[in-house]
């Protein structure tokens, strides 16, 4: 592999999947690589996280979203997403494809590895994605934020490897600051955040908590929230008459300055915002998203639970009285903060951009896609389509029985007319993976061409020797006389394909 080689990145379109995509894109690029991000429609209000990088939107849908018609839009999106993903890969060459979650990378992901491209998947959270889940087989590695991942499967651990969650370098950079000393009259610093997103859960709770406390405590803290735009004004208004000192904002650019003073993190538990927290050693109260698909903020909360390194709080627990008492009791314990601080620290991975972005380059290495090697490649897919081909044309020629041709809508369309050949003009012209499929449709084409035609030959039988005659309206019309038969007079017509 050259140090120049393209390397191709998908991620859905949302903030979990995309920053840390962002942060490996930053590190590949520094290294000398270029970079191609792939994402959907919703990826592009992130396109600014990646500056001047190229970044291309493919088609894609939810398969899992309820409602026939919608699950039909969905996998004709994705069937398109998988055309427009191959002509690129096919055009541009990538050494390596990683995904990032979420469904844009489902269609990226299958032409890679129906191109023979090297392919790696990364989880960011501790419960393993169902789109990871559905690629699992088909890549050659997968990286993971956590080493308890639930859904990993001794085949999946085989390929498996713990490199952590990508964070930005100046969020790495705080795991060598110790925690802000916290003096027992000393100001006390809480950052709320929600999430790319927001919480409205967390403007509606935090502020009723923060004014319930005593005045004395009250006159300790300093706070930053980030909320949605329909919350500002309220969540301000909110701490103005508490007597607060507060920031609130939608959204927060500094978020490494505000992390290394930050005394206490009070949040959802999505990926990114636990991997900051985390790398930073801050202690953190937790709240993890309810609908959260297979409920994995729980599951990244969990481990910081169990590590000593924050609180998990399922939202019908979070009530403005049950924060003010845990916030009232963690400020009046510094030390308590100070040893979850300790534990956070240790959970924390400062080090997963340079991990995972050595598995991205060996990978990309043992595969020995580069772009020295670009004829090779194109020799390989064409001897790939004629050997499937051919293969596909054997099986046919030894059908015994003659396949049945449709002549009303979509007539002409045989199995070999969706294989590949010479001129490339195939549905499918790509290697091992689609070749299974074309044999298997093949021999159950032949399978019920041959059912049929014994059911039709045995009916024709019956209807000759036993063929009763209506003697009123429609005389002489008998079964025979629409069942397909040698002379092509019935209302089916069959023809040998």
């Amino acid at each position: 592999m050259s140090s120049g080689s393209l390397i191709v990145l998908a991620a859905g379109g949302t903030g979990g999947h995309l920053f840390p995509a962002s942060v490996v894109a930053e590190e590949l690029a520094r290294r000398g690589h270029e970079v191609m991000i792939v994402t959907d429609a919703r990826g592009i209000r992130f396109a600014r996280i990646f500056g001047n990088r190229e970044v291309k939107v493919i088609s894609s849908g939810r398969v899992t979203e309820s409602g026939l018609r919608t699950k039909l839009e969905a996998t004709l999106a994705l069937g398109k997403g998988l055309f427009e993903a191959r002509n690129t890969l096919r055009e541009r060459k990538p050494a390596a494809v990683v995904g990032f979650g979420g469904y844009a990378t489902m269609p990226v992901l299958l032409a890679a590895t129906s191109l023979g491209i090297p392919t790696c998947v990364h989880e960011q959270n501790a419960v393993l994605g169902r789109v990871n889940r559905w690629l699992s087989p088909m890549v050659d590695a997968i990286a993971l934020s956590y080493a308890k991942t639930k859904f990993m499967t001794p085949g999946r651990e085989e390929k498996a490897q713990v490199t952590g969650n990508p964070v930005r370098a100046e969020v790495a950079a705080l795991a060598e600051k110790p925690y802000p000393t916290l003096g027992k009259d000393g100001i006390v610093r809480i950052l709320v955040v929600g999430g790319s997103l927001g919480a409205t859960v967390l403007s509606d709770i935090v502020p009723v908590a923060v004014t319930a406390l005593p005045p004395a405590v009250r006159s300790r803290l300093q706070i930053t929230q980030q909320c949605r735009a329909e919350d500002l004004e309220r969540t301000r208004e909110q701490y103005r008459q508490a007597g607060v000192a507060a920031e609130v904002a939608e959204f927060l650019e500094d978020m490494p300055e505000r992390l290394s003073w930050t005394h206490l993190v009070i949040a959802r538990a999505g990926a990114s915002t636990l991997a900051e927290v985390a790398a930073a050693g801050r202690p953190a109260i937790l709240v993890p998203l309810p609908i959260a698909t297979d409920d994995h903020q729980t599951a990244n909360a969990r481990s910081f639970e169990e590590t000593g390194a924050g609180w998990l709080v399922p939202q019908p627990q979070f009530t403005a009285a049950d924060v003010a008492k845990r916030m009232q009791k963690l400020i009046n314990k510094p030390e308590t903060l100070a040893a979850a601080a300790a534990a956070a620290r240790q959970l924390g991975k400062p080090e997963a951009t340079r991990l995972l972005t050595d598995l991205i380059e060996g990978m990309a290495r043992a595969g020995g896609h580069s772009r020295d090697k670009e004829d090779m490649q194109e020799k390989t897919d064409n001897s790939s389509n004629t050997t499937l081909k051919r293969a596909a044309m054997g099986l046919l020629a030894r059908s015994k029985a003659p396949l049945p041709r449709w002549e009303g809508l979509g007539a002409g369309i045989t199995p070999t007319s969706i294989l590949p050949h010479q001129g490339g003009g195939g549905i499918f012209d790509g290697p091992s993976a689609f070749s299974i499929v074309i044999r298997r449709l093949d021999r159950r084409i032949q399978y019920w061409t041959r059912r049929l035609n014994r059911r039709v030959t045995k009916s024709e039988q019956m209807c000759e020797s036993r063929s009763p005659r209506w003697e009123g309206p429609g005389e002489g019309i008998t079964p025979t006389s629409i069942l397909p038969h040698q002379g092509g007079g019935g209302g089916l017509k069959w023809s040998a394909a």
